[in-house]
């Protein structure tokens, strides 16, 4: 369903284990003689002081489907959020942004960035983030502990995202920071191991990133696209008339679902900021259903584009617009729905492009 979606969580190993965040501020030391499972414990310990992270990785990954060298930007502070860049085997850059809200998946040169809900192992590579490098150590089995100068060598016997496997992790116990991470699994199925090593470039506690680091911008040109869940139970890739909320909006994109047809009937669910589902539907204005508030819509101007608005007879409120021939409808609450309308029309008037025009025929999904 999303291409690189399972490859894409492993190379965010590292990244993910760096989610407990800094340093304290009184290194901790581990004897050089200490046995693993006792340098397991005070690495535990020195993580058990970080607080917030952000982390500058970079990664090199073999023997998967998707090599490459990648850099992740990881902040923690937020919930969560990771912005990564990679190079795959046919020299493409592909550049992924997730958080709390939605991920963004692109491909350079491509005309269309996917647009897909956030929560799922298989939609969201932030489950890893989600695991922590604390967790991580407590139910791996720690094999050997070798010393080098400064640093420290855990090689551990875990349960991997890939599969079981070995992991190593190069740790600095005098400034409280992981310095690399290497790892090596067998996927179910495979007789072939794959490899991943991590350089840690940077590590600081409660610093914040530059504002918009995890916040999507498309080139010129570039469209939002989206898979959909057709009636069937089948998901369809619909490229054309997609139009979604600007970013930074605060929605939470939970699922998308099509009615299939020529073109299709999309409905995006959201969650607002205050957790209460807000409801949009989008279809080829020419061709597609009769608007829910029917006649009883008032005509309204926002950012400087025409709209209608109209409480629906649930008692929700809804806002309707046209973008380049596709109809969008917004059905939620009264505190929700104004305020994203506003916020979407006004970005679309400082210079979005316009979707692909929509055509043909759809049905709203019941």
């Amino acid at each position: 369903m999303h291409g690189w979606s399972g490859r894409a969580a492993v190379p965010v190993l590292l990244a993910g284990l760096l989610a407990a965040g800094g340093c304290g501020s009184r290194p901790v030391t581990i004897s050089r003689t200490a046995s693993p499972a006792a340098v397991k414990a005070r690495l535990l310990r020195i993580m058990q002081r970080w607080g917030a992270t952000q982390a500058v990785v970079e990664e090199t990954a073999t023997g998967g489907p998707e090599p490459g060298t990648m850099v992740v930007r990881l902040d923690t502070a937020g919930g969560g959020a990771i912005r990564a860049q990679w190079t795959g085997p046919h020299g493409r850059t592909h550049l992924l942004v997730a958080d709390d809200h939605q991920v963004v998946r692109y491909t350079a040169g491509a005309g269309h960035y996917t647009v897909e809900p956030a929560g799922s192992t298989e939609g969201d590579p932030r489950w890893l983030v989600g695991t922590g490098l604390v967790p991580f150590l407590n139910g791996a089995r720690p094999l050997s502990a070798a010393f080098a100068g400064h640093t420290v060598t855990l090689r551990c016997q875990a349960a991997l995202p890939g599969g079981p496997g070995i992991a190593s992790l190069v740790f600095d116990p005098g400034s409280g920071r992981p310095l690399a991470w290497s790892a090596t699994w067998t996927p179910a199925g495979s007789r072939t191991p794959e490899t991943l090593h991590e350089r840690v470039e940077s590590f600081s506690a409660g610093s914040g990133l530059p504002a918009g680091t995890f916040e999507f911008t498309p080139p010129a040109g570039v469209q939002p696209a989206v898979e959909a869940q057709a009636p069937d139970g089948s998901f369809v890739r619909v490229t054309q008339g997609v139009v979604v909320p600007p970013a930074g909006s605060g929605l939470t994109l939970n699922t998308i679902i099509t009615s299939g047809g020529s073109p299709p009937v999309l409905m995006l669910a959201y969650a607002g900021p205050d957790g209460r589902p807000l409801l949009v539907t989008e279809f080829a204005a020419a061709t597609g259903p009769a608007d829910p508030a029917g006649s009883g819509a008032t005509p309204i101007t926002i950012a400087g584009l025409p709209a209608d608005t109209a409480t629906l007879a649930t008692g929700q409120a809804y806002i309707g617009f046209t973008w380049h021939g596709t109809r969008v409808w917004l059905e939620g609450t009264s505190g929700e729905v104004p305020a994203l309308a506003n916020a979407w029309l006004t970005a679309l008037n400082q210079g979005s492009p316009g979707p692909a025009p929509a055509s043909g025929t759809g049905n709203r999904p019941a």
